[in-house]
């Protein structure tokens, strides 16, 4: 995660700081909250609902029981980080335009695409690198150790992965 913790990742942190002492309910609440970011940003709480496997109470219970006043501004946090994402995204992509367009001739053949391909996407990836502190690496690197099963999935762009 990044270096300076958004109020997103600190919320998850203490959602893993405490679920061994929630209840039932609310520990189902939490493993979709944690497994599910986008969906809580956008679908409706009847639908959050239904795919935590909880009654809408439960969530509402859930973001009281983290200091929200409802479910609905904890969701805001979630689509704020969100925005916040897609914003880094669209620096990358605004670089990329920018690359190409400094440039007196845009790439053209395979070599010269592959070429920019590869260096926008490094520099995507020093970015993460640069954001992601030591600590929440490791603290990742021990949850896939510890697990049980390990899914990967790839969807929209990066389906083909």
């Amino acid at each position: 995660m990044a270096n300076n913790p958004t109020q997103l990742t600190i919320l998850q942190d203490e959602i893993r700081r405490r679920y061994d002492t929630l209840s039932k309910r609310l520990k189902q609440v939490a493993r979709y909250i944690l497994d599910n970011s986008n969906s809580v940003a956008f679908d409706t709480v009847a639908s959050i609902a239904q795919q935590a496997d909880v009654p809408p109470s439960t969530l509402i219970r859930f973001a009281n029981a983290f200091g929200f006043s409802g479910f609905n501004e904890m969701k805001q946090m979630f689509k704020q980080h969100l925005m916040e994402e897609t914003a880094n995204y669209t620096e990358r992509a605004r670089l990329f335009r920018q690359t190409t367009t400094d440039d007196a001739t845009p790439p053209e053949t395979p070599t010269e695409i592959l070429n920019m391909f590869t260096m926008v996407n490094t520099q995507a990836l020093q970015q993460l690198a640069m954001q992601t502190s030591g600590d929440d690496l490791q603290r990742a690197v021990a949850l896939l150790a510890e697990a049980e099963n390990i899914y990967v999935i790839g969807l929209r762009r990066s389906f083909s992965v």
